[in-house]
């Protein structure tokens, strides 16, 4: 009989050649260890099992290559038990592991957070290590080569050989490493894959059945980190195997992702899910089943955020949004887009690609602020980001976008990108527009060309189809192309578009149409589709209460989110305010008819916020707003007039007042500016409360006609018409009313307001005026204070220090006045403060301490004035005597323009006077208005500071952009 051979002769072999003192193989362990050890982290491989029971350990070639004992084996990390490190170098940060896998364990090396799986036998490694370092092999190459001549039969090695000899050009004695590769581990799922890739160019059938063998191989979770796994670009792969459609093909993605994907645990099996999920749906929408894709998406989606490492599946849910946005689910689509929101740079640029798209269908505003904002990566609040749009089908879609809304000169470039990516769907997009840009040149035998070059792809072609009856030159021929585009949408589950051509065929007289299309477009809450039906059927008011109904919840999400209300952040504001204008958009292409709807409804709601509702979230309070907004829209003169009206009226709710006062202030009806201006003629006598709001209208609108009038009226009027007239005159910048509001500073209820204006308009002797007054300790009033510390520099800082001992609002506004100051020579006096006896002093000093340096304390608890003495004496050292400073910052320029992004719209309102004041700049700044508006004049000034900011003092006090 023939003797059993030592498995490890060859390693002894080689061990023998060496003197004693080089190899060290330490002696056997206890028989209870193992038992013990392996309690701890489960069955050890066969040969690591015999090399340890042999020897526990052993430090080869002078310890290069370190085997562990079997105390010192251990898992690679906390989040990783599956993966148990054996042995150490050569590399000072070598380490190898092995994991158990179907029918045996993987040995590799520990890199990252992954184990790059070498050999399948325990034996071979050993060897194949050794061999290494007696033959001082660094190459990757040659290590690969030896690990193949020591293991000539591992799976591992040969799809890693394969690989190799691909990259050569060597494609044969690749195919050959593979076929060897999957005949020994026919469970290896890359060796399918790769094995597949290969017989592409010599048999397909083959071909496909690997690439079928490699889906049917890959199981999630995967049994550890770095472990085999096939490739995202399979599924591609193996659709291009299958006719569309095929229900062979969705029965494998179903089996996989019901029965083999189970839980997911890393980023690369993430990515095979979705890839999985992503062409199950496409072969469900080959067939044309909408609904069903969208359904199984969700499905997948649902099923994930369950498991144990719930993935993002940014792709997944990009294509779930766009088909929301094609079945009508329009605010499902953004409620996905808002979670993606605050992800990678990429990723939220992709969603704002697919917002912008969203708002393009329902003919919503700012379309084009969106996709800027998508292509640059630039955040909302307009400071640079990360990463634009770089996927070149991305940036074909935003030009496919533009050019659709009229930036015809931009259709060379997307054709450009369409020919380069070889999309069929995008160069028919392309053909659509180039037939869209000759019809509207008149050329209409060149559009039906480019239109009959659409029939490539289904969508399209049905969208031409629309564009040819609008050609055709008889009713009956029209009528045939339209029957095909509503068929064809209802076939393919479009029901936008769908609507859009039942109305093409109203419009020919079949009235039969109308009911389905207004069906389809209440289903999809879009306004500009009911407001088309109601114009065809004669009656544009007969769905105001629809518009109102959800212009009121658009008012109170508006609302909600412009003052934080959980969930919501002020970027929320975005859609509802879409929402709005989109309703606003389809009320103004009515006539008067709809203005005296609209009126009536306003009127019947304001009396009910005067009798019982003096919440501003209370229905008829948001009702009342929303069809303020919408008649604001409305250009007619009718409209204008109505609005007047409205302004004149008693409304007890100060929010729904000033809600009103903000649609007049925004309003684009011309016609409303000349009624506002008729009013301040002095024959016309408003009350003085009316007369305020149309000077503040007219001032925050910057009509200089009204600087005459409201010059007079300052002068002249009542208490609350001089102060809203002395206000305007500076948002007006009337330089010429600058010896009118000289003389108006020393009036004890006219002083803020007039010195506020002053400084707009570049006029210091406000302030010095409030100065010298407390100096002398007259007119002291709380304000005075404020103005002195927020706009007079740091010449002032033992005045207001002179003031802190005084009673009443002389020391309460002295000390608001030094916390605005940023001086912080003022901290050791307010630090005194924060122990007064009287309360209010003392959370005053408190609340100018933490303005000035960013730093609170609770003044409820123990010693406030020990606790912040000793902060201050831990952090006063950061701080420098010549800056000036607000929350701990040092003030600038470019920190008050952050300001404008404040969450209180008070804040923001007196951060743009402030940054007005010190800059002496007029780029205007809509502190409660639309948020993209508001994003779009931030961004404005952002360019003004980049081309400005050299000839800017960088720190300090300043006025009209010179240090003071």
């Amino acid at each position: 009989m023939e003797a059993v051979r030592d498995p490890f002769q060859p390693l002894l072999h080689l061990i023998g050649r060496y003197r004693q003192d080089i190899h060290y193989l330490r002696p056997p362990p206890s028989a209870q260890a193992f038992p013990t050890i392996q309690a701890h982290i489960g069955p050890l491989p066969e040969g690591l099992s015999d090399f340890l029971h042999r020897w526990n350990g052993a430090n080869l070639f002078k310890g290069s290559l370190r085997l562990r004992a079997l105390t010192d084996l251990a898992p690679a990390a906390a989040e990783h038990p599956e993966v148990i490190l054996f042995a150490d170098g050569p590399g000072p940060g070598d380490r190898w592991g092995y994991a158990r896998v179907e029918g045996g364990f993987h040995f590799g090396r520990w890199e990252g957070n992954s184990l790059r799986p070498l050999h399948e036998d325990f034996h071979r490694w050993l060897l194949a290590q050794a061999r290494m370092l007696d033959e001082q092999r660094t190459d990757e190459s040659a290590q690969l080569a030896l690990r193949i001549e020591v293991d000539p039969d591992d799976g591992l090695l040969l799809t890693a050989a394969g690989e190799q000899l691909m990259m050569e050009g060597d494609g044969d004695a690749a195919l050959k490493c593979f076929h060897k590769a999957v005949a020994r581990s026919p469970e290896l799922p890359h060796a399918w894959q790769r094995l597949g890739e290969a017989l592409l160019s010599v048999d397909r059938t083959e071909a496909r059945n690997a690439l079928l063998m490699a889906l049917r191989c890959t199981r999630l979770p995967l049994p550890y980190a770095g472990a085999p796994v096939a490739e995202r670009d399979l599924f591609r792969l193996l659709e291009a195997h299958f006719p569309a459609g095929d229900p062979g093909w969705e029965r494998e993605l179903g089996h996989f992702l019901s029965e083999r994907a189970t839980d997911i645990h890393r980023e690369e099996e993430a990515d095979v899910l979705e890839a999985a999920a992503l062409a199950w749906m496409r072969c469900r929408l080959a067939r044309g089943g909408r609904q069903g894709a969208r359904a199984l998406l969700a499905q997948v989606r649902d099923r994930a955020s369950a498991f144990t490492c719930p993935p993002l599946l940014p792709d997944l849910q990009l294509q779930l949004c766009r088909m929301d946005t094609d079945l009508g689910n329009h605010d499902e689509a953004e409620e996905q887009i808002r979670q993606m929101r605050a992800q990678a740079p990429v990723l939220r640029a992709r969603a704002l690609l697919a917002l912008a798209r969203i708002a393009h269908i329902r003919d919503e505003p700012w379309v084009e602020e969106i996709l800027d904002e998508a292509l640059s990566g630039e955040g909302r609040a307009g400071a640079p980001g990360a990463g634009g749009l770089t996927d070149e089908a991305d940036r074909a879609e935003v030009l496919l976008i533009r050019i659709e809304r009229g930036g015809w000169d931009l259709l060379p470039e997307a054709l450009r990108l369409a020919r380069g990516l070889q999309d069929t769907g995008l160069l028919a997009r392309c053909a659509l527009l180039s037939g869209d840009r000759a019809r509207e040149g008149g050329n209409h035998e060149g559009a039906r060309s480019y239109y009959n070059a659409c029939s490539t792809d289904p969508e399209t072609w049905l969208r031409a189809r629309v564009r040819l009856g609008d050609l055709s030159p008889g009713a009956q021929e029209a009528a045939v192309h339209y029957r095909a585009a509503i068929e064809g949408f209802q076939t393919m589950q479009l029901p936008m578009r769908e609507a859009w051509a039942r109305l093409r065929m109203a419009r020919l007289g079949d009235e039969s149409q109308l009911d389905p299309a207004l069906k389809l477009f209440r289903s999809a809450s879009l306004p500009t589709g009911v407001a088309a039906v109601d114009s065809l059927r004669g009656s544009p008011g007969a769905h105001l209460p629809w518009h109102l109904n959800l212009a009121a919840d658009y008012a109170r999400q508006r609302h909600d989110a412009q003052r934080l209300r959980p969930p919501w952040t002020r970027a929320d504001a975005d859609r509802p305010e879409r929402r709005l204008l989109a309703h606003r958009a389809a009320i103004a292409a009515c006539d008067s008819r709809m203005v005296a709807a609209l009126s009536e409804q306003m009127r019947a709601d304001l009396l009910h916020v005067r009798r019982a509702d003096l919440r501003v979230q209370g229905p008829p309070a948001m009702r009342f707003l929303a069809m303020a907004d919408l008649l604001a829209g409305h250009p007619s003169w009718e409209a204008a007039r109505e609005l007047l009206h409205f302004l004149r009226e008693d409304v007890p709710n100060e929010a729904v007042s000033r809600g009103l006062t903000g649609a007049l202030i925004r309003s684009p009806n011309m016609s409303l500016v000349q009624l506002l201006l008729d009013s301040l003629k002095e024959g016309q006598r408003p009350d003085p409360t009316t007369l305020a709001r149309t000077i503040e209208i007219l001032g925050w609108r910057r009509e200089p006609e009204a600087i005459g009038r409201i010059m007079q009226l300052a002068a002249t009027g009542s208490l609350p018409v001089r102060k809203a007239a002395i206000t305007a005159l500076g948002r007006l910048h009337a330089t010429q009313a600058t010896d009118l509001l000289l003389g108006l500073i020393d009036a004890p209820d006219l002083a803020e307001a007039a010195s506020v204006s002053l400084l707009l308009l570049g006029e210091w002797q406000g302030v010095d005026f409030h100065g010298q007054a407390l100096a002398r300790r007259q007119f002291l009033q709380r304000p005075a204070g404020e103005i002195v510390g927020r706009f007079g520099g740091p010449n002032y800082l033992l005045l207001l220090l002179s003031l802190l001992d005084r009673e009443g609002v002389a020391g309460i506004g002295a000390m608001q006045g030094l916390g605005l100051m940023g001086n912080v020579r003022a901290v050791p006096r307010l630090i005194e403060i924060v122990g007064d006896r009287d309360p209010a002093r003392a959370n005053v000093a408190g609340a100018a301490l933490a303005l000035l340096t960013g730093h609170s304390e609770d003044l409820e608890a123990p010693h406030p004035r020990l606790r912040w003495s000793q902060w201050w004496d831990a952090n006063g050292g950061r701080f420098s005597e010549g800056a000036r400073y607000r929350e701990g910052r040092p003030l600038t320029v470019r920190r008050l323009m952050e300001r404008l992004g404040h969450d209180d719209p008070a804040a923001r309102l007196s951060g743009y006077d402030e940054l007005a004041i010190s800059t002496g700049q007029r780029l205007p700044f809509d502190s409660d208005g639309p948020w993209r508006i508001q994003i779009a004049h931030r961004r404005a000034w952002d360019r003004w500071y980049a081309d400005n900011a050299h000839l800017l003092p960088q720190s300090g006090w300043l006025f009209h952009g010179r240090a003071i």
